[in-house]
């Protein structure tokens, strides 16, 4: 058996058989390796040299030579291609024995989202942020709503009467607030709204709203006792109650398309095809939940404790370990990584929502909670409850 290395201290080629001398030929195979290429990180290590970027950009490699090449090419990059340049050596022997190599850079770059900045605005006890084309909305436990079109400078367009709203939604023509006392608001400009008569009662409160492309879907809890509450509406202006499963109060609902939606909360998880039947799911874990999301491919929950759960089909439901033992309120994906935010010095990342890692620079260590996260031209923006917004860099 017969070896070639590139100089370093990793073997390039084995060869079953000694190389087999064709004439005097001493010309080693010419190779041309492939354009040096860039792609971005997308798991918390780096990125597999099985990803099909990079597996094309291998195949890329050709030899030439006067006598033929002995075997394919070879080269040696690691399973795993960590953030920074790889520089990988490529290399074929020929039929003589003779080795070329050639070689080609592999740039990772890290998308792990670092630094932010902030405004202080006027309002206090936000709930949660929406964006649409408008502009950004605030609703917040006071009954209030403010509307900003840049993040910095913000009008209270709802003055609060009480009744927090605790939710806010945009399903790209409109916006919809939802709150206590089953309210329910609409905006197509985020700055003028309507009151609408949901016929939800008094004592009805609406933790979170969903567009699920095809209908709304409204969560909370019901009555004095605080029992799961859901509802579901066309245009948000006619509302339907639901039978539910869950026992105690719904805080958060997602979809991954009008035929799966997954509502979480102090009783665990339950999903629906159509928003009128659901069905409660076999969870893992006691921990009140909080927080879900939709995308790559993977559910993502959050909760008290910092609990964190994934589902490729909100069916099967495992436990990942988080970074964190503050309570999760919120989660979003921007397109490369997930992002969670909750209680104060939360703030975590994943890539493909199984495992999370606690960034340093929190968005802050005094606010006692950040109780929404967005996501708005691939950027992170999020809130806390003493009235500032951060936006990621």
């Amino acid at each position: 058996t017969a070896y070639v290395s590139d100089g370093a201290t990793h073997r390039i080629l084995q060869l079953s058989s000694p190389a087999v001398a064709v004439g005097s030929d001493t010309i080693a195979p010419l190779i041309t390796p492939p354009s040096n290429i860039s792609v971005d990180q997308n798991i918390a290590s780096g990125i597999n040299a099985t990803d099909p970027a990079l597996t094309a950009f291998f195949a890329g490699a050709t030899a030439t030579d006067n006598v033929g090449v002995a075997a394919a090419i070879t080269h040696n990059a690691p399973l795993v291609l960590s953030a920074g340049v790889t520089t990988v050596t490529f290399a074929v022997v020929d039929n003589a024995g003779n080795a070329g190599y050639a070689v080609a850079d592999i740039t990772v770059n890290n998308i792990a989202p670092t630094g932010w900045t902030s405004t202080q605005a006027a309002f206090v006890l936000p709930e949660d942020l929406a964006y649409g084309t408008p502009g950004y909305v605030i609703a917040n436990s006071l009954g209030s709503l403010y509307h900003s079109p840049d993040k910095t400078t913000w009008t209270e367009v709802v003055v609060g009467t009480g009744a927090g709203l605790l939710g806010v939604t945009w399903n790209g023509t409109q916006y919809v607030a939802v709150g206590g006392s089953g309210a329910v608001k609409t905006s197509i400009d985020g700055i003028n709204w309507t009151t609408q008569n949901s016929g939800l009662g008094i004592f009805d409160v609406l933790n979170d709203i969903h567009w699920t492309g095809a209908q709304y879907i409204a969560v909370g809890s019901a009555g004095t006792t605080q029992t799961a509450f859901l509802a579901t509406s066309p245009d948000a202006v006619t509302w339907t109650i639901r039978p539910t499963p869950a026992v105690g109060a719904l805080w958060a609902v997602t979809s991954s398309s009008p035929t799966l939606i997954v509502a979480v909360g102090n009783a665990g998880i339950i999903t629906s095809t159509d928003g009128v039947t659901w069905t409660k799911q076999t969870v893992p874990t006691t921990a009140q939940l909080y927080a879900v999301s939709y995308a790559n491919g993977q559910f993502v929950a959050g909760g008290n404790g910092g609990k964190m759960l994934s589902s490729p089909d909100a069916i099967t439901w495992t436990v990942r370990a988080g970074t964190t033992n503050r309570a999760i309120r919120d989660i979003a994906w921007n397109g490369f990584v997930f992002g969670a935010v909750g209680d104060v010095s939360s703030y975590q990342i994943s890539y493909d929502g199984i495992k999370w890692t606690l960034l340093p620079g929190n968005p802050s260590t005094l606010a006692p909670q950040f109780p929404s996260i967005i996501v708005v031209n691939s950027q992170f923006i999020t809130i806390d409850t003493n009235g500032a917004v951060y936006t990621q860099k």
